[in-house]
């Protein structure tokens, strides 16, 4: 009976110091999913003769996937079982897939530059990182001094608009470094931000968000560049076209 308990881990706070990243783009491309139901990629092993990286059997799905690297290791968020932390299945595969700083394998607490979150992103959406159905748009830069709510509201709206959301890059001032998020929503003067490192949704006001500075639990921040999942334009063939026309 002892070996049977088990403690799940976290699947929407980072089980590494580093994967902030892995959860923002796994909400960011489940979301995106959930609006657009033809995607249906999943990292549930289909077929036993094949071992694709990433893949997981549905207990592991569960229960998480053991490791033995405690680097970076978040005991708050990670799941136990047999005396082994166990990390979730999505966050795991995400890095494994869309890390650029080692490569395709490597699950260890690695951060992500914007390259391996269009990767990360697209991988949670298609199961493949070079997607090319799927385009993401990046606006925005780390030592901007301009409100990039100001410069680029419009498609940051239409964004939200769409139901979708939108991983946003937050440059801690007292540390100087990056710590990635996710905007949800804007109701009027006001934003809601996902925290991958507790697991806190944060209401806060636009201009303190994008301008100001706001607080969480790693310090003080804001908003300097973003990345998001565009809006497909359709390039009809005349074909195409008329096939509709006859419905």
């Amino acid at each position: 009976m002892e070996n049977d308990f088990f403690i799940k881990p976290q699947p929407y706070i980072q089980n590494r110091t580093q994967w902030c990243w892995a959860v923002a783009c796994r909400i960011v491309g489940e979301q995106y999913k959930k609006r657009h139901p033809k995607w249906k990629f999943s990292i549930l092993k289909e077929n036993e003769s094949e071992d694709k990286v990433g893949e997981i059997s549905s207990e592991e799905y569960e229960k998480g996937i053991f490791t033995k690297d405690e680097k970076g290791i978040r005991v708050e968020a990670v799941g136990k079982k047999e005396g082994y932390f166990t990390i979730d299945g999505w966050q795991r595969a995400i890095v494994a897939n869309a890390n650029t700083g080692v490569g395709i394998g490597y699950e260890g607490d690695i951060a992500g530059d914007d390259e391996a979150k269009e990767r990360g992103i697209k991988y949670v959406i298609t199961g493949d990182i070079f997607c090319k159905e799927i385009e993401i748009e990046n606006l925005g830069y780390y030592q901007e001094e301009e409100s990039i709510f100001h410069q680029y509201k419009e498609e940051i709206m239409k964004v939200l608009k769409r139901k979708e959301y939108i991983l946003v890059n937050v440059v801690l001032e007292e540390k100087q470094i990056y710590h990635t998020m996710v905007l949800l929503e804007i109701k009027r003067k006001e934003a809601y931000l996902y925290d991958p490192w507790n697991g806190m949704i944060i209401e806060e006001k636009i201009e303190d968000i994008f301008e100001k500075g706001f607080y969480i639990e790693l310090g003080k921040g804001i908003v300097k560049w973003i990345q998001f999942v565009e809006e497909k334009k359709y390039d009809f063939r005349e074909s195409d076209i008329r096939k509709i026309l006859k419905k």
